[in-house]
């Protein structure tokens, strides 16, 4: 029997520990291997935008995956909770996945220029990671039913517009009877696997999740333990500043790393990443409500340098804010020139449609052309049938008149035996009478000579 969350356990726990190994090993290994996970990520993510674009299967259309269509990105961009959920349940799951933007500031103290380097870094992981979620988002609603019952249609488009009824229920809202992951286990509401499914490479995917997982816990397992070092240093709470003992030329906290890993594998004790989540969600708004009121308290308090460090902070963000514009831009007109892309690609896919439709059309001429000649051989075939039982009933008359003439031969055959011993027994009397005849010729020659014997007597 499988037991799901003693593999998340088991996996998990050996996970943490590889994980502890390379944040002990020191921060330039931890920095080679989030590059290693960044690629791969960054991968998976063009990996699952191509794959929307790619024209789905008929396997895949019955599990929802129907490509890019207006009716539903319209269908899927209002909410739809589930029972017992609600806007905050489900914040709570999402949350975690946006803590990273401060990955930077929770390692101030290995950076050159931490200044400069904290608030462009934080900006632009802001700006990337929640243009990259909404752009995933709106590419995943825009192609993807939100719930498929089992068993679902190859075309949930008849004539190029949303089916009426069940279907457009499935689109605009869970229908009454797909409300659990039993009846209707596929679409974006039930089916974890949905980006694998619209992805061009389904393992890819697998490996970008994998990456993304790794790359999080490992980043939270580095920057944790320097938080709390310094805190630690500081000596703000008592009895704790052991953890705040710097180890190697880097200084790394090493019983602090090994405290953030007895607390990671407690929360991966309990297996359930839905459980974990909000818990960590109210511990991360904690920290952000504190960065915020510390930054407040010290703008208040007009500290030496800090109204001079806010305007350079401020006009180096404001020269982000522009660059990030630029580059918004340019992505609109990629945007725009990729739509100009799509719409060309719709109508080379109509007219190939169209294409398509006519050979089926004709296949369909040639296929009753074929079904015409089939029906005409099969009645040949029954007439000929027909003639060979014919045939058949005349081959078993000839056999009975052949048996009839195999015995009229094998009397005559045995008739002219009996004839061939009459003749032999004539001829035996006839070789008699040959004999009785010679017999009688030499008597009759004796008698002659005894009558011209007589005669000459006679004469004398």
């Amino acid at each position: 029997m499988i037991d799901e969350i003693n593999d998340v356990r088991v996996i998990g726990a050996i996970t943490i520990v590889a994980l502890l190994g390379v944040a002990l090993i020191g921060m330039e290994w931890e920095t080679r291997a989030q590059l290693v996970l960044l690629a791969i990520l960054l991968i998976a993510i063009a990996n699952f935008a191509i794959g929307t674009f790619l024209p789905p299967s008929a396997s895949k259309k019955a599990k929802g995956f129907v490509g890019y269509k207006a009716e539903v990105f319209r269908g899927n961009w209002g909410p739809d909770f589930s029972e017992g959920e609600d806007f905050f349940s489900v914040f709570s799951i999402f949350f975690p996945a946006a803590t990273g933007i401060l990955a930077g500031a929770n390692i101030s103290g290995d950076l050159a220029d931490a200044q400069s380097a904290i608030p462009k870094g934080t900006l632009l992981a802001i700006v990337i990671s929640m243009s990259t979620y909404v752009a995933m988002a709106w590419m995943a609603g825009a192609c993807m039913l939100r719930s498929v019952p089992l068993g679902g249609s190859t075309d949930w488009f008849g004539n190029n517009t949303l089916q009426s009824g069940y279907v457009a229920a499935s689109v605009t809202t869970s229908a009454p009877s797909c409300v659990d992951t039993k009846s209707c286990p596929y679409g974006l509401l039930n089916d974890m696997q949905m980006m694998q499914l619209t992805s061009a490479f389904g393992p890819i995917t697998v490996a970008g999740i994998i990456s993304a997982t790794l790359s999080s816990a490992l980043a939270c397992l580095v920057s944790a333990p320097k938080v709390f070092q310094a805190v630690c240093k500081d000596k703000i709470f008592p009895k704790i500043h052991v953890f705040g003992r710097g180890y190697g030329n880097a200084e790394e906290p090493r019983l602090a790393y090994i405290l953030t890993f007895c607390i990671g594998l407690a929360c991966i004790a309990i297996g359930q990443l839905n459980v974990i989540a909000p818990l960590i969600s109210n511990f991360f708004l904690m920290s952000y409500a504190l960065i915020n009121y510390s930054c407040f308290d010290a703008s208040l308090a007009k500290s030496p340098g800090v109204l001079e460090e806010l305007t350079g902070v401020l006009e180096e963000l404001t020269g982000v804010l522009e660059g990030l514009t630029g580059v918004l831009e340019g992505l609109t007109g990629v945007l725009e020139e990729l739509t100009g892309v799509l719409e060309g690609l719709t109508g080379v896919l109509e007219g190939l449609t169209e294409v398509l439709m006519g050979v089926l059309e004709r296949l369909t001429v040639v296929l009753e052309g074929l079904t015409g000649v089939l029906e005409v051989l099969t009645g040949v075939l029954e007439g000929l049938t027909g003639v060979l039982e014919e045939l058949s009933g005349v081959l078993e008359g000839l056999t009975g008149v052949l048996e009839v003439l195999m015995r009229v031969l094998e009397e005559l055959m045995r008739v002219l035996e009996v004839l061939t011993g009459v003749l032999e027994e004539q001829t035996r009397v006839l070789e008699e009478l040959m004999r009785v005849l010679e017999v009688l010729t030499g008597v009759l020659e004796e008698l002659t000579g005894v009558l011209e014997e007589l005669r000459e007597c006679w004469k004398d």
